[in-house]
């Protein structure tokens, strides 16, 4: 029983054009897996299996911009992918009744914060310190044990703090 060896998903061939050759100088392998030739990703070399994977191993998509426009790049993507993200929930679970988005506004930050934590408004910094000690205590990774549950809790127990320790 020949049993034919199963191909990585990534480097699987991504044209049946036998005929290409590889793009790499001196070459004559088929030129089955593409490689983006610079950002726009519009135009691609085309490798034999050895050769794209040592291209993919030294390719940066950020070269030759600063790290202003990197940041901003990322800052970008990241606020774009959550934006459509965000819009296509709503739009398609809001009509269906999953959500009640009718007459309700969105939680700020603050309110969100505070409710995680369980304060009364008015509070001061010691008691939100106290607090912080008392829940960090209660859910930090280290004494659950690794449970997952729990450190989502501890992560937002933070993500509060550090929020409401910017206002007081």
């Amino acid at each position: 029983m020949n049993k034919k060896k199963k191909e990585s998903k990534y480097y699987r061939p991504q044209t049946d054009k036998e005929d290409r050759r590889c793009d790499y100088p001196g070459c004559n392998n088929s030129g089955l897996y593409k490689a983006p030739k610079d950002r726009s990703l519009k135009e691609y070399y085309w490798f034999c299996l050895e050769h794209v994977a040592e291209y993919n191993a030294n390719w940066n998509y950020y070269k030759d911009m600063t790290t202003e426009d990197v940041e901003e790049q990322l800052k970008t993507d990241t606020e774009s992918s959550w934006q459509r993200a965000r819009f296509t929930y709503k739009d398609r679970f809001s009509d269906a009744g999953f959500f009640n988005y009718k007459g309700r506004e969105p939680e700020n930050k603050k309110d969100k914060a505070i409710r995680m934590l369980n304060l009364n408004i008015p509070f001061t910094k010691a008691e939100l310190k106290k607090r912080y000690k008392e829940l960090a205590k209660k859910y930090h990774p280290d004494t659950n044990a690794g449970d997952k549950a729990s450190e989502e809790r501890f992560k937002d127990i933070s993500w509060a703090y550090n929020e409401l320790l910017e206002l007081v």
